[in-house]
């Protein structure tokens, strides 16, 4: 069923999609129980159709669901969960919870087995953030730095230029964070 699912989705037949995940989902909670972990894939389908639709509210319980159910069981930092923190995290993003975005990108990429890594806590205009991310690595590779200071020198240099412009945008280079 969740082929189809996938199928309806890559066709854009969203309610369709949407009615189909409901289905794959209610067969799962009848054959597996409401725990199992084919509950929390068709949980995780149903959210997806359900944010691609624009309903962001809707989608987060069954977000949250699967990430419960994934954590129960396979554990907290088995990697297979990464994907469902990664989807919750871009739908807190979508709805400006950013605090709680960010801890969840952070924790996805340390269990997929990233050591350090940079995100962005909003949508950044393209051009900002090549312009960005061409002055982070010239400073990282070409220069040798930290990538704290390749980030922060990147940072600066965008906002010289703001300053060149008599603009102040500190969207387009605010949004960049660099963790471990």
């Amino acid at each position: 069923m969740l082929t189809e699912v996938s199928e309806l989705v890559r066709e854009e037949k969203l309610p369709d999609a949407r009615a189909k995940a409901e289905e794959a989902l209610s067969v799962a909670e009848q054959e597996f129980g409401p725990d199992d972990i084919v509950v929390a894939s068709c949980s995780t389908w149903l959210g997806m159709v359900l944010s691609a639709m624009g309903d962001r509210k809707g989608a987060k319980p069954h977000y949250v669901r699967a990430l419960r159910i994934s954590e129960a069981a396979l554990g907290e930092g088995a990697p297979e969960i990464a994907p469902c923190l990664a989807n919750l995290a871009v739908l807190l993003q979508e709805t400006a919870d950013l605090a709680e975005a960010k801890s969840l990108w952070e924790r996805a990429l340390a269990i997929a087995g990233a050591r350090q890594f940079m995100l962005s806590l909003w949508k950044v205009p393209d051009a900002e953030t090549s312009e960005l991310m061409d002055a982070f690595y010239k400073g990282l590779w070409e220069d040798g730095l930290p990538a704290e200071e390749a980030l922060r020198r990147a940072q600066l240099a965008m906002l010289a230029r703001d300053r060149e412009e008599g603009v102040f945008r500190p969207s387009t280079w605010g949004a960049w964070v660099l963790t471990r």
